[in-house]
């Protein structure tokens, strides 16, 4: 799949009520929150602008994951 196809699969992944599409310029945030009760709640933040080859990510932070105890 080429990343221009992939904008639009994420854009319609993410909500069905929503008309339009990503057009190139825009900036996107996706931000996946888990919950875990009783211990609290992880929140992470990417941010993507929309090219017209797909969507480059704009955040900087490392994407490793990691496990704390």
């Amino acid at each position: 799949m080429n990343r221009a196809a992939h904008t639009n699969l994420v854009f319609n992944a993410l909500t069905s009520d929503l008309s339009g599409k990503l057009k190139e310029g825009m900036v996107i945030a996706l931000e996946p929150k888990c919950i875990f009760p009783g211990q609290g709640v992880v929140g992470l933040e990417d941010d993507y602008l929309v090219t017209s080859s797909g969507l480059e990510r704009l955040t900087l932070t490392n994407q490793t994951i990691m496990t704390i105890e």
